[in-house]
């Protein structure tokens, strides 16, 4: 049997978030949280976020709905859309009023829907209950 050459983390956490503050937090908080079998990395916007992905799969995306340029439904339509990406477990966060349309429509197509501000310990274990994480994983 070969040996790969480069054995990287078993699963992987992308944020997408416009907030540096928020994005900054919660891929510290995850990291910590996740530990080295996982790999967390934070975009600021929708199109970044669907680039990366194109060479990039995860297995959880952290989505925030409000953001300039294309917004978190426009995201997670294209997410949903794509059989590439379909499957990835997906979180949706805001911490704006959203239209009645919005929130149903998101927490339809999201795993998990989290109001901002929220505990950011609370949002980790979420993450790790998702991927099916055991602390000392």
């Amino acid at each position: 049997m070969p040996i790969p050459e480069k054995m990287g983390p078993s699963r992987k956490v992308l944020i997408v978030e416009d907030d540096p503050a928020v994005g900054q937090a919660l891929q510290k908080i995850l990291r910590n949280a996740l530990g080295s079998n996982c790999h967390v990395q934070w975009v600021r916007d929708g199109v970044g976020a669907l680039l990366l992905l194109g060479d990039h799969p995860v297995d959880l995306i952290m989505l925030d709905v409000v953001m300039p340029g294309m917004d978190g439904e426009r995201v997670l339509a294209a997410l949903k859309a794509d059989e590439k990406t379909k499957k990835i477990k997906v979180i949706g966060m805001t911490g704006h009023r959203l239209a009645e349309a919005k929130i149903k429509f998101m927490r339809a197509h999201t795993d998990a829907f989290l109001q901002k501000p929220f505990d950011m310990e609370k949002a980790a274990q979420k993450v790790m209950t998702l991927l099916d994480i055991t602390p000392d994983e």
